[in-house]
């Protein structure tokens, strides 16, 4: 079960601050533990349930309520006691889509960029979107036009900012 969790943190904080829904947590672990393991029968109901107790034991994560117009600064926090009242099931009928597992940033940071705190401290806050914009579409890629529509960024800044992001090896 260990192994299965470790893949918890990583996976999600590779989503970004958004976070992902429950369906989404539960393809990126069955995704992630065929590919450590091509025995691997994926996770049913009943160890789905198993595994959220320990899921909601991990502090690195958080819960929130995000739909698709909202900006991160407006997602409606969730509080752990709240979820932990709740099943999966009554999760999902009552929240849908909106309810998001979210890596808490200062975990989400670490995951994505790395351990050096000196690099983490040198990356500005618009290299570190861009950043999290290409971990999150890791699977299908993204082209620079659609990281500079989805930030707001001009071209000639984020083709600067890709460079650096180089330089510092992150890409």
């Amino acid at each position: 079960m260990d192994n299965i969790l470790k893949y918890c943190i990583p996976e999600i904080s590779l989503e970004g601050g958004r976070g992902c829904t429950i369906k989404r947590f539960w393809h990126l672990l069955s995704k992630k533990c065929k590919e450590e393991n091509e025995s691997f029968n994926g996770i049913d109901k009943y160890m789905k349930n198993y595994l959220w107790t320990y899921v909601l034991q991990l502090k690195e994560l958080g819960f929130h309520l995000a739909n698709k117009d909202n900006e991160e600064s407006q997602f409606k926090e969730i509080p752990l006691k709240d979820v932990i009242k709740e099943t999966l099931e009554s999760l999902n009928e009552k929240y849908g889509e909106e309810f998001r597992i979210y890596v808490k940033y200062e975990y989400r940071k670490k995951h994505i960029i790395g351990s050096e705190d000196i690099l983490c401290s040198r990356i500005t806050n618009s290299q570190y979107l861009v950043l999290e914009a290409i971990a999150k579409n890791r699977s299908k890629g993204i082209t620079q036009n659609d990281i500079a529509k989805k930030l707001n960024m001009d071209p000639r800044s984020l083709f600067h900012c890709l460079k650096i992001l180089m330089d510092f090896k992150l890409m």
